[in-house]
């Protein structure tokens, strides 16, 4: 992004003047280098924005820590707003290796994801971990302009919340094993826990956990359908992942 070397160099500053907690974004225009020779090139409006830091700086609001990059990814998730929204692995020597990913929307890239690269941080003498997103502003617009505004009463049975951890290849996206537990019945939202590679997990594996928030929006959901629900899914994720609970 033609935006990304101005929000670093804000962040560099900013670093040097002590502040802890960066949440940096961006407007302009940029331009795409054309396909064909003796084209034009493509300009578009692309938003960018930069995180790093401590996601809180004051002890009552828990345990102090940095962010990364699933609060970069949430955050994108939250601006497109849409369940078409998909990530996928991308490498760019702008990124860094494993911790970018495209952004996708209904099949077509709208941007990208994840850390500044070491190499580009040092660059600018940045020292900490810095993630960045960047999005192109038209198809979000558009998207925005096309949905409707719908109300629903605010149920009155409560949520059914369930963890649930699972061993996975390593090269098996954490965004599709999370898209396959959205698909299961009562399954209101899912969360991204953590990722676990270590001692307790085989080489070439990787820890996948997650939270659940389970609903019947006519009836109090029972622990049989909860635990019915968590099974289908497990036997979904082995079909599809050879996925095992950990």
């Amino acid at each position: 992004s033609r935006l990304l070397p101005s929000l670093l160099d804000v962040s560099r500053r900013n670093l040097n003047q002590q502040e802890r907690t960066l949440r940096l974004f961006e407007i302009g225009k940029c331009f795409s280098s054309p396909k064909e020779s003796g084209l034009l090139p493509t300009e578009h409006t692309e938003l960018s924005v930069l995180l790093c830091g401590p996601k809180n700086i004051s002890p009552w609001q828990g345990d102090i820590a940095t962010v990364d990059f699933f609060d970069i990814k949430g955050l994108a998730e939250r601006i497109v707003g849409s369940e078409n929204i998909t990530f996928s692995p991308f490498a760019n020597n702008g990124y860094r290796n494993g911790f970018s990913a495209k952004i996708n929307l209904a099949k077509k890239t709208i941007g990208f994801v994840g850390q500044v690269s070491s190499k580009l941080s040092e660059a600018f003498d940045i020292k900490q971990p810095v993630f960045i997103l960047e999005l192109q502003v038209d198809p979000i617009a558009t998207l925005w302009h096309k949905q409707a505004v719908r109300f629903s009463p605010i149920t009155k049975f409560p949520t059914a919340d369930r963890d649930l951890s699972v061993v996975v290849r390593d090269e098996v996206p954490q965004e599709d094993v999370r898209t396959t537990i959205t698909k299961g019945k009562w399954v209101e939202n899912v969360r991204f826990l953590d990722l676990y590679v270590g001692d307790q997990v085989k080489n070439g594996y990787k820890c996948l956990s997650f939270s659940l928030a389970l609903r019947n929006p006519a009836a109090t959901l029972t622990d049989k359908q909860a635990d019915s629900t968590i099974e289908a899914t497990l036997k979904q994720l082995s079909k599809l992942f050879d996925a095992k609970l950990r």
